[in-house]
């Protein structure tokens, strides 16, 4: 009988494991960049940016020639906004980091983090600052988008400029299943091209389930300090290791409520 050699019948050393590191592509993007009005970086707990905004324009009139101009006047709103600080630390033993693999999508993870709270804190945190949708009561849709035209209409109206919509996941797949007509199959919207009535979609697990935001990005201001990742090779030296960190500084605050609606649509996931 023939001496056929195989891998079960040889050592590790003749048939040794492979490992392969899987890049994950579900880097949530910033929310705070993506929707809101960024008006720079903050640095410190207690330090804040003051916004002033021309609430009202002076009234003007049509005047007769040499009639006095009536004189006028404006008001002024002053924004605050206050920042925290979103942050992780991982302690990685030098060996590992000698990997050929794998470091890099370690601080991928750390990324993924601190946009994952400062989404989740920019939409629903119920503590100061409040989360933009802390409090606020949906609209049902219902079956049709007519809900989500009127909210367009409302902000539209207030002034609301580079509008888009939000959504979690479970209310894209419900936002599918609407038909043209009771009985039929053709979809009454095309999302394939994340849009939706023409406005930017963006799906975020950030999201309420089941919600939609529509929000113009003059609804909310904002400062958020660039993402950074940090090594030091001193903080864990007792241990020949190397740490990293991973921090982002956020805040915002409400500049016109009538500029953002928010709807629900029943889902069935």
């Amino acid at each position: 009988m023939a001496n056929i050699i195989i891998t079960p019948g040889t050592n590790s050393a003749f048939a040794p494991d492979k490992s392969f590191v899987i890049p994950r592509t579900d880097l949530e993007g910033f929310l705070l960049q993506q929707i809101t009005t960024v008006v720079g970086s903050l640095e410190g707990d207690a330090v804040h940016a003051r916004i002033g905004v021309v609430d009202d324009d002076p009234t003007s009139a049509i005047v007769k020639e040499g009639d006095p101009i009536d004189e006028g006047a404006v008001t002024f709103t002053e924004h605050v906004v206050q920042t925290s600080k979103f942050a992780n630390l991982l302690v990685i033993s030098n060996e590992q980091r000698r990997q050929p693999d794998g470091l890099g999508e370690i601080g991928n993870a750390q990324v993924r983090s601190v946009a994952a709270i400062a989404n989740r804190q920019f939409l629903q945190a119920g503590t100061a600052p409040k989360g933009i949708l802390s409090g606020v009561a949906p609209t049902a849709l219902g079956d049709n988008t007519d809900a989500l035209v009127d909210a367009l209409a409302v902000i539209e109206g207030a002034y609301g400029n580079n509008v888009q919509v939000v959504a979690h996941p479970t209310a894209v797949a419900a936002l599918r299943k609407f038909k043209t007509a009771a009985g039929s199959n053709m979809p009454a919207l095309d999302l394939a091209a994340d849009t939706l009535l023409g406005l930017p979609l963006i799906k975020s697990p950030a999201m309420p389930a089941g919600q939609v935001l529509v929000i113009a990005k003059n609804a909310v201001y904002s400062a958020i300090s660039p993402l950074t990742v940090a090594l030091s090779e001193e903080y864990a030296f007792n241990r020949d290791g190397v740490a990293t960190r991973a921090t982002c500084r956020g805040g915002w605050v409400i500049a016109d409520p009538a500029r953002l609606a928010l709807l629900s649509v029943e889902s069935t996931l």
